[in-house]
């Protein structure tokens, strides 16, 4: 069976160094929620210049968060939304998460820029709408999700052809489907309350000065099964 590949705009190790010593990194995240060891995997650091394999070498894609914003239209970024154009095109499943989200709508010809809410950090509900009822992803979770989510900037236009799946008032494509086969998602399936304090150690501050109450955000964070079976459930689909 040919692999998943997990497109890397960024690395957890470069930012959580003293998570990453206990836990692994980001692909080691996501390949325990979706139950699979990371030989599983192949993955690319495009945000380092690493090239990205022939679309027809894979089985699925995954493209994680990143610290850089697609607004900024990145070189790297650029040339990996013409990549997944053309996985989406080959009907290759795509996840993109958080940064992933974004630059998927943004390849697709979304609109993604600064949430006019502002940033969104935490452990959020989001809200399923009618639209995920028969989605191969989401029909099995409950119809509030309780996810992490740390993000400044948001799909504010879904591209033509897609459809959103899930919102809440800070955000109004927190997922969103394109076709039959590509999602994206705004907030982190793979991480859970220990990650979450991290991001809080290491970016606090900075938080502090967007106007968010970090001390808040720690006493109301807290774990949730959601993201795991989100990633599950992702993961079966392509392995059928």
């Amino acid at each position: 069976m040919k692999p998943i590949l997990i497109i890397r705009t960024g690395s957890s190790y470069d930012d959580l160094p003293a998570l990453c010593a206990r836990r692994g990194d980001e692909v080691q995240w996501f390949c325990d929620a979706m139950g699979c060891t990371v030989e599983q995997v192949v993955t690319a650091k495009v945000y380092q210049g690493e090239s990205l394999p022939a679309v027809d070498s894979v089985r699925a894609v995954i493209v994680t968060g990143s610290v850089d914003m697609v607004s900024a239209q990145l070189p790297w970024s650029e040339a990996s939304a013409q990549w997944l154009a053309q996985a989406v095109a080959e009907n290759v499943p795509v996840l993109g998460v958080c940064f992933g989200h974004q630059l998927l709508a943004h390849a697709l010809g979304g609109v993604v820029a600064a949430n006019p809410n502002g940033a969104e950090y935490g452990t959020v509900t989001v809200q399923q709408n009618n639209n995920a009822c028969d989605d191969v992803l989401l029909s099995q979770l409950p119809q509030q999700l309780q996810m992490q989510a740390a993000h400044a900037e948001s799909v504010l236009a879904l591209p033509v052809g897609a459809i959103c799946l899930a919102a809440n008032a800070h955000d109004a494509n927190h997922i969103f489907r394109h076709g039959q086969h590509a999602w994206g998602v705004q907030f982190h399936p793979e991480y859970d309350v220990e990650i979450m304090q991290d991001i809080y150690d290491e970016e606090g501050e900075h938080l502090q000065e967007v106007g968010l109450d970090v001390a808040k955000l720690r006493a109301t964070t807290e774990d949730s099964s959601h993201g795991q079976q989100l990633l599950k459930a992702f993961y079966d689909y392509v392995s059928q």
